[in-house]
């Protein structure tokens, strides 16, 4: 029997385990010589992924990389949008919607728990190595990060936010038949966040109505049921900023500079 101790071939192995490739009866991996180390700046992404500990039990949906710069601008946004959030929640008691208010005042003590932002998109080494010329330059990221498949779908409504259980084969006009107030906003469609932090726009009137699967960790935003502009980009805006945030729970992140910071994230 072959034995592969450390070094570069457990690396090898690793990848092929990370690109769904099967491990060869004849071969037993001794554990990573790198084990619990931290990360020193690695030559790329997929080498990133490599030293993170436990990688191959990642679900890579919600796997998720920060950059550098990120935190301190998506705080920026999320500032950004809690002010509006502010003053439209003003203008609302002012002119007697009581319960909008409401709604958005929930809406904003929500968006306040968020604590890591990432950098939407798909990461994992299979989608890197297929599409080089997507692998960000590793000295712009600041960090590698996993979360636990989420239970449950975030909405967003006039009716404030509410955790919906996911199970196997959900679809959006489910969700509708148990908030039905996603069809109630004024404009006629409803953004879907996806675990990556893709954005997609599903309408949700008999003119332009559209299905679709929706997967545990999705985030679905609709308009508030009041005229003007600003609520479609309140709309966009708050789904923008939920894509930026890690799609599962019980993240634990590996920062390229070094450390290993774990913590819990409720998304």
């Amino acid at each position: 029997m072959t034995t592969i101790g450390t070094g570069r071939g457990v690396r090898l192995l690793m990848l092929g385990i990370l690109l769904g490739g099967s491990v060869p009866t004849a071969v037993v991996a001794a554990p990573p010589d790198n084990a619990g180390a931290e990360l020193q700046q690695p030559a790329n992404l997929v080498q990133a992924w490599l030293s993170f500990p436990d990688a191959v039990s990642i679900d890579w949906p919600y796997a998720f990389i920060t950059a550098r710069q990120s935190e301190a601008g998506e705080n920026a946004g999320r500032q950004d949008l809690l002010d509006e959030f502010g003053r439209l929640e003003w203008r609302l008691k002012d002119y007697g919607y009581a319960r909008l208010a409401e709604t958005i005042d929930t809406w904003r003590e929500k968006i306040k728990t968020f604590k890591t932002f990432r950098v939407p998109g798909h990461w994992s080494p299979a989608y890197l190595l297929a599409h080089p010329d997507r692998q960000p330059p590793i000295a712009n990221i600041a960090a590698v990060g996993a979360c636990e498949v989420p239970s449950d779908v975030g909405v967003w409504s006039a009716d404030g936010f509410e955790s919906i259980q996911w199970r196997s084969g959900l679809r959006l006009s489910d969700i509708e038949k148990r908030v039905p107030a996603l069809r109630d906003g004024s404009k006629p469609m409803v953004a879907v966040v996806d675990p990556y932090g893709h954005i997609d726009h599903y309408g949700v009137e008999a003119w332009n109505y559209a299905d679709g699967p929706v997967e545990p960790g999705s985030q679905i935003v609709a308009s508030l049921p009041l005229k003007g502009e600003a609520f479609g980009w309140i709309r966009d805006r708050m789904a923008d900023f939920l894509a930026h945030t890690p799609s599962g729970v019980n993240c634990r992140q590996t920062k390229i500079a070094g450390e290993t910071d774990s913590d819990d994230n409720d998304t």
